[in-house]
């Protein structure tokens, strides 16, 4: 499938936007501004190209704490980010009460996971489950965990 240019720059412009957000909360969180930020750098392109893949508000997607990328794509904005990392009342997913980075956003169905690498899988696995017996024509996206094993 040929992109257009307009749809490349808008890719590009989401990348972009993504790690400059990030790099930011990632400045405030060395000054100790917030107490929370784990970054996504470097994994903005994967998770632009995943966004634009999927049909936003239709497919679902249990996203990773490192989603910044996807969910901004998806339509969680910088503010709404930002408002998180302080825990303001005014962030979207959880008022503020959740951990900065454990995404929700309903109108891309995006569902909010628990803090333990690869936890959304699970969850990715029922929604699979339930698309399946609706014989639904939606996919469900997990993106982007990865475990590391270390030797001695």
């Amino acid at each position: 499938m040929e992109l257009s240019a307009e749809i490349k720059r808008e890719m590009f412009w989401m990348m972009l936007l993504a790690r400059r957000v990030d790099e930011r909360a990632w400045v405030l969180h060395r000054q100790g501004k917030i107490a929370f930020h784990i970054s996504g750098i470097g994994h903005e392109a994967a998770q632009i190209g995943a966004a634009f893949a999927l049909r936003r508000g239709y497919d679902w997607v249990t996203p990773y704490y490192r989603d910044l990328a996807l969910m901004t794509a998806l339509g969680y904005s910088p503010t709404d980010f930002m408002l998180s990392l302080m825990g303001k009342a005014a962030e979207p997913s959880s008022g503020g009460r959740q951990m900065p980075s454990h995404w929700s956003l309903r109108i891309a169905n995006a569902v909010s996971h628990s803090a333990p690498v690869a936890t959304q899988t699970v969850h990715a696995s029922g929604i699979g489950l339930a698309i399946k017996l609706r014989k639904e024509d939606k996919v469900v996206l997990t993106p982007f965990t990865s475990c590391r094993s270390f030797s001695s």
